[in-house]
C-alpha cells in the first residue's frame, strides 16, 4: 500500500509537467508569423506567450502613422427654430423645426513613436491625435414662419428674416501607455494596457441674426450677433483592452477599447452685440464661466489587419483600416440665461463625439 503511494506521489509530478508541456507545444502561434515565442526572449511564457510583432536584430523601436476622416457631432447646438409661433387668437401655427449646425466631414491625423521593452515583452507609446471640423447653417424666413433665436439670450427676445451659424471646433489628444500583448490561444491575443491621457478641446461658435424683425430693445436693430468660446483642457489616467482574432496567416480583425477619466478646466466666454439701422455698435451682454470638472472619454475602433515581415524579419509593416467612434460625455458646457432679466444660467449639456474611417501603417525596426 506505502509503495504504491509512493510510486502515485512520484507520477503525479511528471504528468502534471507533461500536461502543461502538451499545452504549450499545442499553441502554434499561426496569426502573426512575426510573433516572438522563443525561450531565450520569453523564458517564463509557458501561459500567455507574448504575441507582440517583432523583428531579428533590431532597435526594438516602431513608428506609426494614421489618416483620419472623422466627423464630430454635438448635442445641444440648436442656434434657432423657423415657425412654430403665431400670436393671433384662433390661429394655429404651423409646426415648427430647430436648427443646429451640422458638421462636414474632414480629415485628421494620427501619429506615434513606441519601444517594445525586453522585460517581459511589454511595450510603450506615445500617440498624438489632431483633428479639426466646422459646422455651419443657414436659414431664411417664409410662409410657414420667421426665424425665432434660440441661442440669443431671453432678455433679448430675437425674431429675424435671415440667420447663419457657424461652429468651429479643433482636438489635440496626447497617449502615454504601457501594455502587454500575449496569445491566449493559437489565433486569438489580448493586449491589457494603461497610460495618462492628456486633451484639449477648442471650440468657437458665431451664430448672426440679419434683417431683425423685433426684439426687446427700444429702437430698431437690423442686426444681431451672438458669440460662444469654449475652452477645454483634461489630464487623466487611461486603460483598455485590444484584442486581435486571426482569419488566415497574417492577416486579422482587431477591436481596441478605452476608458479615459480626465480632471479637466472649462473656460466659457459669452457675448452678444447689436447694430442699428444707423449703423450704432453695441454690446448687449458679455461674461465668462470657468470651472473644474471631470470629463469621462470612452474610445472604440474596429477593423482588419494586416502583418508582413521583410528583408529576412529584419524590418515589420503592419497596415490597417476601420471606424472607431469616441465619446466625450456631457461635453457641452456653452450656457444661457435662463429666463429673460435673471442673472441664472444654464449649461445647455451634451456629448461631443467624433466618428469615422481611418487608414494607418506601422514600421517596426
Amino acid at each position: 500500500m506505502r509503495k504504491t503511494k509512493k510510486i502515485k506521489y512520484l507520477i503525479t509530478p511528471f504528468a502534471l509537467f507533461s500536461c502543461i508541456s502538451l499545452l504549450h507545444a499545442d499553441v502554434k502561434y499561426a496569426n502573426k508569423p512575426n510573433a516572438n515565442t522563443s525561450e531565450a526572449k520569453a523564458p517564463n511564457s509557458f501561459f500567455n506567450p507574448p504575441g507582440r510583432p517583432e523583428v531579428k536584430n533590431g532597435l526594438d523601436l516602431f513608428i506609426t502613422a494614421d489618416y483620419l476622416i472623422w466627423q464630430a457631432l454635438e448635442q445641444n447646438v440648436t442656434a434657432w427654430e423657423k415657425g412654430g409661433f403665431i400670436t393671433l387668437v384662433g390661429t394655429n401655427a404651423d409646426r415648427g423645426t430647430f436648427h443646429s449646425p451640422r458638421f462636414d466631414w474632414k480629415s485628421g491625423a494620427r501619429i506615434g513613436v513606441g519601444y517594445n521593452i525586453g522585460h517581459d515583452q511589454w511595450d510603450t507609446s506615445l500617440t498624438w491625435t489632431w483633428f479639426e471640423d466646422d459646422a455651419s447653417n443657414h436659414g431664411v424666413s417664409s410662409a410657414k414662419g420667421t426665424i425665432e433665436g434660440v441661442i440669443s439670450s431671453p432678455l433679448f427676445s430675437v425674431t429675424s428674416h435671415k440667420a447663419s451659424s457657424h461652429l468651429g471646433l479643433a482636438l489635440n489628444v496626447l497617449d502615454l501607455e504601457l501594455g502587454k500583448e500575449f496569445y491566449t490561444s493559437n489565433w486569438f491575443t489580448l493586449r491589457p494596457f494603461a497610460g495618462i491621457r492628456n486633451a484639449w478641446v477648442n471650440q468657437h461658435w458665431r451664430t448672426k441674426f440679419d434683417d431683425v424683425i423685433s426684439t426687446n430693445f427700444i429702437g430698431q436693430i437690423e442686426e444681431f450677433k451672438v458669440r460662444l468660446k469654449q475652452k477645454f483642457w483634461g489630464i487623466g489616467p487611461r486603460a483598455g483592452l485590444n484584442a486581435e482574432f486571426g482569419l488566415i496567416r497574417e492577416l486579422s480583425i482587431f477591436s481596441n477599447t478605452s476608458l479615459s477619466l480626465l480632471y479637466g478646466f472649462f473656460k466659457n466666454t459669452r457675448t452678444e452685440n447689436s447694430v442699428t439701422l444707423q449703423n450704432v455698435k453695441t454690446r448687449n451682454e458679455a461674461s465668462k464661466k470657468s470651472a473644474h470638472s471631470e470629463q469621462a472619454i470612452a474610445d472604440l475602433q474596429l477593423g482588419l489587419r494586416w502583418d508582413h515581415l521583410i528583408n529576412r524579419e529584419r524590418y515589420h509593416i503592419r497596415l490597417q483600416a476601420g471606424w472607431e467612434h469616441h465619446i466625450f460625455f456631457d461635453h457641452n458646457h456653452f450656457y444661457n440665461f435662463s429666463s429673460g432679466g435673471s442673472y441664472a444660467i444654464d449649461n445647455l449639456g451634451g456629448n461631443l463625439g467624433f466618428q469615422g474611417w481611418f487608414l494607418s501603417g506601422r514600421f517596426d525596426f
